[in-house]
């Protein structure tokens, strides 16, 4: 083997040696001393490691002190292979997500950087936030939220900044938030007190899967993602916190406690308000709380007659004078004074509304109502039987609440799942009209639906033969969308003009009647530019020998009558019926 430089020392002035190692260990590995001698392997590499810790602390640490912000920004060094960020630590990075540079090599930057993003984006957290520890994560470090994914959970990450905490719990891929904590509340401030808070405002944010949204509040929250805003002692005038509507047997006595508020989870905006006009990040929500100092009792931070109010509306619509609670009340802020209005061609100016989002819970059923507080009015705004909704699944019980929203005349929010049965029907559902060959029977539910009080309606639900509508107060089975008010009025009309009974009647189909609005300015002979809906509806009926076209109001009123001349068969509207086929129509 020949050394440069005539020995050992010979290295100190070759400079090749220093600033590129790789080359002298290729040297080395292909020399025969290397091959046959273990114990010269064994120095020569250690020498080798020596150099280049020597090099990389005098001379190869300056260069990248000074390339970074260019090199790691572009991705590559001195043109060579673009560098994997993900094994990058933040000690070289210019804007890092890492508080102490120490911790950054346990966890891939990329990783720390989609944490930090993930907190600010949807949890809140000041953006001047940094990781600042990090360590192995298991299962046990979930602390009771649920894990997303198959993988073992690899690190525990916590990120603090501006008075707020959180953990995360992550592995490559999925992550989840377990905790999230104020780090300046008041010191008297119990461990109870927070806990019952937070279970408080997670119930109260907690939605059957994939059910409606009312208001500004997200997906299921764990009590432990609940981040306490704020907290300041108060005292109450009585053991109710000043909020006796639902229980007045509560003590009279003052009673000291707190008055808390807690933040929520943002709502990330969807693909079509990203792609519209609506710019910046949606506020966090917040719900305060009226607390005594044990955490027994919680109550939301609303006004007695407020309260009162909540509950009257809620009785309305079946709230029992039973044993009731509170779930929160939300402050909220809505566009009101345009409800009635049918659009063009008459214009509306909503003017702004303010007031509260009020949660009952009585059993298992909960109540959402709205309250204004200028008004001092109240509207329910939904209704849930989240057991009954999740045992027939999210999909079918909104399409069950949007039909019977439209029989009832309600929205869809508002009716109310009471019953729910599994049923073996026959074919089509057991419900088959006269002209129906519905072949066999399947498996499904049979669903129960209040409106207002008084009103009921149950419905027949397959993944084959969709919904149908059971004979009630002497209405035939439908498969039609009609509100059943107008419903009858034209199936009455039509027996007395037939001399029929209702339940060898069928409405086939409606629609709205729409008209042109024309400008005073537009010339005579200008196409229309303006369609608008009126209060009119047109309603085919048939005896499934000949169709009728009724044209009402919405009022109810008949206005005109006509035969449609013509066969049958060449007008049954085949959607109404879909996956059946027609006994004696040529289908």
């Amino acid at each position: 083997m020949v050394m440069a430089g005539g020995g050992w020392g010979g290295w100190g002035h070759d400079r090749r040696v220093f600033l590129y190692p790789p080359v002298i260990m290729r040297y080395f590995m292909a020399s025969r001393m290397v091959r046959r001698s273990g114990v010269w392997a064994g120095l020569v590499l250690g020498m080798l490691a020596c150099a280049t810790s020597s090099a990389s602390s005098n001379g190869t640490s300056n260069g990248i002190g000074n390339r970074t912000s260019n090199e790691i920004g572009n991705g590559s060094v001195d043109g060579k292979a673009p560098i994997d960020r993900s094994t990058v630590t933040s000690s070289i990075v210019t804007s890092s997500p890492v508080e102490n540079a120490a911790i950054a090599g346990q966890v891939p930057v990329g990783v720390l950087e989609q944490l930090r993003q993930d907190a600010i984006g949807r949890w809140g957290f000041p953006a001047s936030g940094k990781v600042v520890r990090t360590a192995a994560a298991s299962l046990r470090d979930m602390e009771g939220v649920p894990w997303i994914s198959a993988r073992v959970p690899r690190w525990k990450v916590t990120l603090e900044g501006a008075g707020q905490r959180v953990v995360y719990v992550a592995s490559e891929g999925a992550f989840v938030l377990v905790r999230r904590e104020g780090l300046e509340l008041p010191q008297g401030l119990s461990g109870q007190v927070r806990e019952a808070v937070q279970r408080s405002a997670a119930q109260y944010w907690a939605l059957p899967e994939g059910g409606p949204m009312v208001g500004a509040f997200g997906a299921k929250l764990h009590p432990s993602q609940v981040m306490v805003w704020s907290a300041e002692a108060v005292t109450w005038k009585d053991g109710c916190l000043e909020l006796g509507v639902l229980d007045r047997n509560c003590g009279k006595g003052a009673v000291a406690g707190w008055r808390v508020t807690v933040a929520g989870v943002r709502e990330l905006p969807g693909p079509a308000e990203i792609s519209g006009s609506q710019v910046g990040p949606q506020p966090v929500p917040m719900l305060t709380f009226r607390v005594d100092g044990t955490g027994r009792r919680v109550q939301p931070d609303l006004p007695e007659w407020a309260g009162q109010l909540v509950v009257k509306t809620a009785t309305e619509w079946g709230f029992g004078q039973g044993k009731g609670r509170f779930l929160g009340a939300a402050a909220v802020n809505w566009p009101k004074g345009c409800e009635q209005v049918r659009g063009l061609p008459y214009a509306c100016d909503p003017i702004p509304g303010s007031g509260w989002l009020v949660k009952l819970e009585q059993g298992l059923r909960r109540w959402t109502v709205r309250v204004d507080r200028e008004e001092r009015s109240a509207v329910l705004l939904q209704r849930e039987n989240p057991v009954l909704e999740q045992t027939l699944g999210a999909r079918l019980a909104m399409q069950v609440k949007g039909l019977a929203g439209s029989h009832l005349e309600l929205q869809p929010e508002q009716v109310w799942i009471t019953r729910l049965e599994a049923r073996r029907f026959g074919g089509c559902l057991g419900l088959p009209l006269p002209i129906e060959d519905c072949g066999m029977g399947e498996q499904g539910y049979r669903v129960t639906v209040e409106g207002r009080s008084g009103q009921r309606q149950v419905y027949r639900v397959g993944e084959r033969f969709g919904i149908r509508t059971e004979a009630i107060g002497g209405l035939p089975v439908r498969t039609d969308r009609l509100p059943s008010r107008l419903a009858r009025v034209v199936l009455q009309d039509a027996s007395a003009r037939l001399k029929l009974r209702m339940d060898g009647l069928h409405i086939r189909s409606f629609e709205e009647v729409t008209e042109c609005f024309r400008s005073p300015t537009a010339a005579p002979n200008e196409p229309c530019l303006t369609w608008v809906t009126t209060d009119r509806l047109r309603v085919v009926v048939t005896n499934f020998q000949e169709d009728w076209v009724y044209e009402v109001n919405r009022a109810g009123k008949v206005l005109s009558v006509q035969r449609l001349m013509g066969k049958l068969n060449d007008r049954l509207d085949d959607r109404l019926i879909a996956g059946v086929r027609l006994r004696g129509a040529g289908c």
